[in-house]
């Protein structure tokens, strides 16, 4: 059988063939104000709810039911029909684990196709001859809507939305193993005109760079969108696969320096990881520095008044927070820390005893190229959910730190 799920917003949810899931018990309660418990079960069956009437969903086209339940302490039996029975114990039922064998694409009735249905429990009895027979005098109960979904779907929900530039392709959505295959060899075996540089895509990286060669080169891109299976019907995965890649995030430990001041003289400087910005620990005071080729080096200082110090940090994390974070930058070039700068400034003091000295000659921290795009968020502000930290620093654009 196909692995499937039925996913509900109620009490009902239709596990998988292979998996037992234990986040819910699925139960029905069926109460009637008959005499006759025992001899009443109920039916359970299918259905689709958008159409009129209502319309029992029994058989996928191949001719096999399309509800059914593992073995369990529930006594519970299939009609021959594509339904199930199970037992009333004193006006009330417990559902078996049930499952659908099949997925949405089967589901159809008079050529119409139905993407969302409802569980319905009927009340049944059997007459002497042991014929299943329905009590109109019953009300049927009726799950909420939910849809039916294959393990590959499912584990497409999982897939990361903001991709690091070094995972592996199948943290992607609509990647699975199959693709990721294909695309390890995809040089030698599929599109040979790709430069060697991309004959192997094993990460999020190496695609995104993949995609923008095609960009350039539309028969290139027309291959990646056979390889990939996102041609035709299925160009809403191509054009949802370019948004997510867009969207990756890479390594960045560059300082961020906020100035209080167009002046640039009274600010804060900061360290990052991951593009997180730590707002909580301010590392000292900025100072730019002239160096002997003329670039300009920024010297942290240490903060010697701790109110100053507190002022000026509450004053850079309202200014991230604000549209284009205001008077916040990213540090370019090299940075000297705390320690460091008094012995570069010892070693100008000594230049003139010992000979020409450069400030930063063994002191300075160099930063590495990043992304012209990393993520720009700091960290989350004590008691705030990150997602709210992280759509704060997403608000506005223009401004110095992105």
């Amino acid at each position: 059988y196909t692995r499937t799920y039925i996913h509900t917003h109620t009490h009902a949810h239709v596990h998988s063939h292979a998996h037992v899931h234990a986040h819910t018990r699925a139960r029905t309660r069926a109460h009637t104000h008959t005499h006759t418990h025992a001899e009443m079960r109920p039916q359970l069956s299918i259905v689709c709810w958008e159409s009129d009437p209502i319309l029992e969903l029994l058989r996928s086209d191949a001719g096999e039911a399309l509800l059914a339940a593992r073995s369990t302490s529930s006594k519970w039996e299939a009609d021959g029909h594509g339904r199930l029975l199970v037992p009333l114990v004193s006006g009330r039922a417990c559902l078996p684990d049930l499952y659908a064998t099949d997925k949405n694409e089967t589901f159809k009735s008079n050529g119409r196709k139905f993407s969302s249905f409802r569980l319905l429990a009927a009340a049944v009895s059997r007459s002497a001859s042991g014929e299943v027979l329905r009590q109109e005098r019953v009300a049927p109960a009726l799950s909420s809507a939910f849809s039916i979904k294959t393990q590959r779907a499912l584990n497409d929900y999982r897939k990361a939305e903001y991709p690091h530039c070094s995972d592996m392709l199948t943290k992607l959505k609509y990647i699975g193993k199959d693709t990721a295959e294909k695309l390890k060899v995809v040089k030698k075996q599929h599109m040979p005109s790709v430069p060697d540089e991309l004959a192997s895509v094993r990460t999020v990286e190496e695609l995104r760079q993949l995609m923008a060669y095609a960009d350039r080169h539309r028969e290139v891109e027309n291959q990646l969108q056979e390889v990939l299976g996102m041609k035709g019907r299925h160009e809403h995965k191509w054009k949802h696969l370019r948004s997510v890649l867009d969207r990756t995030v890479y390594d960045d430990a560059r300082y961020r320096v906020w100035y209080a001041d167009s002046a640039r003289t009274t600010g804060l400087v900061f360290k990052a990881a991951r593009g997180q910005v730590g707002l909580s620990k301010p590392e000292g005071l900025p100072k730019a520095v002239a160096q002997a080729d003329g670039l300009q080096c920024l010297h942290v200082l240490p903060a010697v008044d701790a109110s100053q110090l507190h002022r000026l940090r509450e004053a850079a994390e309202a200014a991230w927070y604000q549209p284009g974070h205001r008077g916040w930058e990213v540090v370019r070039g090299p940075v000297v820390e705390h320690s460091q700068a008094a012995q570069a400034a010892a070693a100008t003091a000594n230049s003139s005893i010992s000979g020409p000295t450069t400030a930063a000659s063994a002191v300075v921290h160099t930063q590495g190229a990043v992304s012209t795009h990393p993520p720009w968020q700091p960290e989350s502000r004590a008691g705030a959910p990150p997602d709210m930290a992280a759509a704060a620093a997403g608000g506005g654009g223009g401004g110095g730190a992105r």
